[in-house]
């Protein structure tokens, strides 16, 4: 599904996830952390295509899934940064956004030239939404 959205191709990507989730699904079990390597992009598509409802639904899914468990480093990171978009867009709970973009933020930059892209999305997030800047040492469980 990544490889299809950073290409623009949304229809294909959510199909994909969604492929990808119901044989992980079948094979690990609903509750397995591998699962949100297909919740992650589909959270994503759907966040693109403004299905926002849909969007927060699989982010709050991968984050549940990821709290405390061992997984591919990008994935925690990335959730709470998408996850925080959604909060932002619905005007639900900017307090939690703010966080969750803090805590994406380091994450991502802890992973180096592979996160960058994506934490300085995060900041530009905080910047965009007149937020305060990142403290040092700030973390939140998403």
């Amino acid at each position: 599904g990544d490889v299809l959205l950073s290409l623009g191709r949304l229809e294909e990507g959510l199909a994909s996830s969604r492929t990808a989730l119901a044989i992980w699904e079948k094979a690990l079990g609903p509750q397995h952390p591998d699962i949100t390597a297909a919740l992650v992009p589909m959270g994503d598509a759907l966040l693109r295509q403004g299905k926002v409802e849909s969007a927060r639904e699989a982010l709050e899914r991968a984050a549940k899934l990821v709290r405390g468990r061992s997984v591919d480093p990008w994935l925690p990171g990335r959730s709470m940064v998408l996850l925080a978009r959604v909060l932002l867009l619905q005007k639900t709970d900017k307090e939690r956004a703010v966080a969750l973009l803090r805590e994406g933020v380091h994450r991502l930059e802890a992973l180096g030239p592979t996160g960058e892209a994506a934490a300085m999305e995060a900041a530009r997030l905080l910047r965009e939404h007149d937020l305060e800047p990142r403290a040092e040492g700030a973390s939140v469980a998403p």
